[in-house]
């Protein structure tokens, strides 16, 4: 019973970041902040709902398979993010700033 508790606790907290992503993704203003707002929502959102699955699963193969999942959605969603906005940067989608450091070590440097 406690454990199916902890399991809807999960599953829910996965549906409200998807829900606040979605929300997000409407009503930011630009590039960066949305994909801000996607990573965050892979990030919370799926591994909650992995974490609900793993715990309702036991010990078994497959949580041990949906484990590995959790640890490459780890690793690949910083770098994938990092390289989307690195490249649109370097494309020249740029928001107004008042200061920008990263300019001088982008395109000084091509």
């Amino acid at each position: 019973m406690i454990v199916d508790w902890i399991i809807r606790f999960f599953l829910f907290s996965g549906m409200v970041f998807f829900l606040t992503t979605a929300i997000a993704l409407i009503r930011f203003p630009d590039f960066y902040s949305r994909m801000h707002a996607a990573s965050k929502c892979l990030i919370g959102g799926g591994i909650s709902i992995l974490i609900a699955l793993i715990i309702q699963e036991g010990p078994s193969p497959l949580s041990f398979r949906l484990l590995l999942l959790i640890v490459f959605l780890l690793i690949t969603n910083p770098v994938v993010g990092h390289a989307l906005s690195r490249a649109s940067y370097h494309y020249g989608h740029v928001i107004k700033m008042t200061r920008d450091d990263l300019h001088e070590r982008v395109f000084d440097n091509d």
